[in-house]
């Protein structure tokens, strides 16, 4: 079976890297590696493999960001406001590419905004743990502490 990394949806799952790399140490980052992995490999490999795996994996980390902006709120309002923001629009596009006859050029642009969208949700979810790390931790988060 040929590999096609060309595609943008194979590399949009690069932002859940980011997401991870900024959660780590917290055990969530393990899971945000194993999505962008599987996806990787599932989008790289003509999508004939890993499918419901995929699924699985990416429907996970929908719901622990739900959670995890539940926990996260009372502590950066505007950070997983926009988060939420973000992961609204990514199932809207998610809804939108599904409409889509999936061997279109308009199916591949919305599912890679949708896998940017995830991602960029993810990211955002956790960029006020990389702030505070910079301001030497002038704030903590219930989520830090884990």
């Amino acid at each position: 079976m040929p590999w096609d990394m060309g595609r943008g949806v194979v590399w949009s799952n690069g932002l859940i890297l980011v997401a991870a790399a900024a959660a780590a140490p917290h055990p969530v980052w393990v899971l945000y590696v194993l999505c962008g992995l599987v996806s990787f490999l599932y989008h790289c490999h003509c999508e004939n493999s890993f499918g419901g795996l995929d699924q699985i994996v990416s429907t996970t980390v929908v719901v622990v960001n739900v959670y995890l902006a539940a926990t996260m709120y009372s502590d950066h309002p505007l950070w997983t406001s926009a988060a939420l923001l973000c992961g609204l629009s990514s199932i809207i596009l998610y809804s939108v590419a599904i409409n889509e006859d999936k061997h279109t050029k308009h199916y591949a642009k919305w599912h890679t905004l949708w896998h940017l969208g995830g991602g960029l949700t993810s990211a955002l979810l956790w960029a006020p743990r990389l702030l505070d790390d910079r301001e030497g931790g002038a704030r903590e988060s219930k989520v830090n502490k884990k």
